[in-house]
């Protein structure tokens, strides 16, 4: 991993800690109505989404619509493999603690493969114009999604964000995964990197 990788994610982490709940909650509902103005959205009927860390924007009114607008919704389980599943989630569905403190399915819930989903909306530390992605380092999803390259049709990846989240420009590895879109609670954008 660059430095300049290192020193972003540290800049960006702070912006992100520095937005206070009041902060949070209006960007999530105001990310929400982004949303919810899309036209993919109606014709799409499966989502993976993730429980966010108290920083990143909140998902929870995102995933309450969905399921209002009858939608399959799922969430991601890190696997011993150190990769991630998608499991069905409901709202009586159970979800305990990873190693992380974050809420994910019970092993046991049923998942599907990512094939399957219509859109994945994926976390994120910063985000640019590109689509490109930093993510916290762990490279979780960049494994998951590596065998989406070779796929002809494949979901829609959607970074989840704040405004202040985007970078002029971030430095791209080989095994990064481009972004489709980002949504954050002032606009959609369509990534350039993926337009024509």
């Amino acid at each position: 991993m660059s430095n300049d990788k290192k020193d972003l994610r540290l800049a960006f982490r702070a912006k992100r800690n520095a937005i206070t709940p009041e902060q949070r909650d209006s960007a999530s509902q105001a990310l929400l109505q982004q949303i919810c103005t899309q036209d993919w959205l109606k014709h799409k009927s499966s989502f993976a989404l993730y429980c966010a860390m108290p920083s990143e924007i909140d998902t929870r009114p995102l995933i309450t619509a969905l399921w209002q607008h009858q939608k399959k919704c799922y969430l991601p389980r890190i696997t011993a493999d150190n990769v991630l599943v998608f499991a069905q989630h409901n709202p009586d569905t159970a979800l305990i603690p990873n190693r992380f403190g974050i809420p994910e399915p019970i092993a046991a819930a049923p998942h599907c493969v990512i094939s399957e989903l219509d859109i994945i909306f994926i976390p994120l530390v910063a985000f640019d114009e590109e689509g490109h992605r930093l993510g916290m380092g762990a490279g979780y999803y960049d494994k998951t999604l590596a065998g989406l390259r070779e796929q002809k049709t494949r979901p829609l990846l959607v970074g989840l964000a704040y405004e202040l989240q985007k970078a002029d420009h971030i430095p791209q590895d080989a095994w990064d995964i481009n972004l489709d879109m980002v949504v954050s609670e002032q606009r959609v954008l369509y990534c350039l990197a993926n337009k024509g």
